[in-house]
């Protein structure tokens, strides 16, 4: 079974909660099948036929997980069998008629006659436990019933006044089934081998993956049985003696045949990283001073979202925090903070790296202009006594004259923060989100 903590393994990686695959199915082993010993011997005065009809069939129950696993790069299907979650069972019943026929003419007592005198069943019963999923000729799983002699027929009959004959018969039979996995199929493609797994695509936004599966199953079985029989005739004229101490073999019946388990329907919830795409613009920003915005990250998916964030390409840009983690149906953010050291334009851009397999990596511009307080006093007619106010996008701008909200929440545009004051706003976002 696999932890729910793997999926906080890595923040580019991830790991679907585990689906159960219970399988349940009967197959019908010898249904109905006949076989016919014909007379036994082919001389003598007294002969034995045996016929059998056997109607026999095979429930096997499978218990197993399928689950996804992900990273930067592709998203893998595998299908796990829970250790000792198979089960066969073999029920077969074997009803077996015997006929019986005497021929001869002994100091002028004839007997011609024949005659079905008995009709017995004899049922079997055998159950396997095996680990599914068992792909391979290797890894049959064989069933079958138990070995040794069983007896069927023990009778005395009477054929004439003068003429009857004891009969006994056993039976050595040979019932074995066997089954292995041939092959799971489904709409991301096809599992030959245990070891085998499928690469499936995630579509962006989607909360979950829908997989159904439907797993084949192979089945040979081999059916041998043998009759071993005495009989004792006895005439009032001549006395008792042994006729027949013969074996009767049946054809051997061999079977194979596929057949699917029903389809199941599998859910595989995964993460959504839901945020905006646009630009992030912090406009003009005195040096020395901050600008602050905050960016919400939403998760509509099913399962929790991580992601880590770090700025490539320039070191006037940072966030606070490192990394967010939004559960399920929820959200989660982080402030961006532009502290321009040098006069001009700054550009780079925030990169996530995140769990969410249809999105592994989402990057968003940043840019800022940093500005003298006597350049923007010319540029833009503005006193410098007065707001030069941030860039607005679509995420919210933090003043350092207020306490930075919790993150997901928009804030008011405000000038930008001085400098005195921009250590403190990772500091104020962090009391507050705790």
């Amino acid at each position: 079974m696999l932890l729910p903590s793997l999926l906080l393994a890595a923040a580019h990686a991830g790991v679907s909660e585990p689906q159960r695959i219970a399988l349940e199915d009967t197959i019908a082993m010898w249904e109905y099948t006949s076989a016919d010993t014909g007379w036994w011997p082919s001389s003598g005065f007294a002969k034995v036929r045996f016929l059998v009809e056997v109607n026999g069939n095979t429930a096997i129950d499978m218990d197993g997980d399928a689950h996804l696993e992900w990273d930067a790069e592709k998203m893998t299907f595998t299908a796990i069998g829970e250790p000792g979650s198979g089960v066969i069972d073999l029920d077969v019943e074997l009803t077996f008629q015997m006929q019986v026929a005497l021929n001869f003419d002994v100091i002028g007592l004839s007997v011609d006659w024949s005659d079905t005198i008995r009709e017995e069943t004899v049922a079997f019963s055998d159950r396997q436990e095996f680990d599914p999923w068992n792909f391979t000729e290797s890894s049959w799983v064989t069933t079958g019933a138990p070995e040794g002699e069983v007896e069927v027929f023990r009778l005395r009959y009477d054929v004439l006044p003068a003429v009857h004959f004891d009969v006994l018969s056993h039976l050595e039979p040979t019932l074995n089934a066997r089954y292995m996995t041939d092959r799971i199929e489904t709409e991301h493609g096809t599992l030959l081998t245990v070891a085998d797994v499928l690469n499936p695509e995630a579509s962006p936004d989607s909360p979950e993956l829908l997989t159904h599966a439907t797993v084949w199953q192979s089945w040979e079985s081999v059916m041998e049985l043998q009759m071993r029989s005495g009989i004792e005739v006895c005439v009032e004229v001549i006395g008792c003696f042994d006729e027949l101490a013969i074996d009767s073999p049946f054809d051997t019946l061999i079977e194979s045949l596929a057949q699917p388990f029903e389809p199941v329907a599998l859910s595989h919830p995964l993460p959504v990283m839901s945020a905006t795409m646009e630009p992030i613009d912090f406009g003009d920003v005195y040096l020395g001073n901050a600008g602050v915005k905050e960016l919400t990250i939403s998760n509509p998916g099913f399962q929790t979202l991580t992601a880590t964030a770090e700025v490539e390409g320039g070191i006037v840009f940072r966030t606070f925090p490192g990394s967010v983690a939004a559960p399920a149906e929820s959200e989660d953010g982080i402030v961006v903070i532009y502290e321009p050291l040098t006069i001009g334009p700054h550009t780079a851009e925030l990169i996530f790296a995140t769990n969410d397999p249809a999105r592994p990596e989402v990057r968003i511009p940043l840019t800022g202009n940093g500005v003298t307080e006597k350049d923007s006093v010319e540029d833009t007619g503005v006193d410098a006594d007065e707001d030069s106010g941030l860039g607005s996008g679509s995420v919210s701008d933090a003043s350092a004259d207020e306490t930075v909200p919790d993150k997901g929440c928009s804030c008011a545009s405000t000038p930008s923060a001085p400098a005195a004051w921009a250590w403190l706003i990772p500091l104020i976002a962090f009391r507050r989100k705790a």
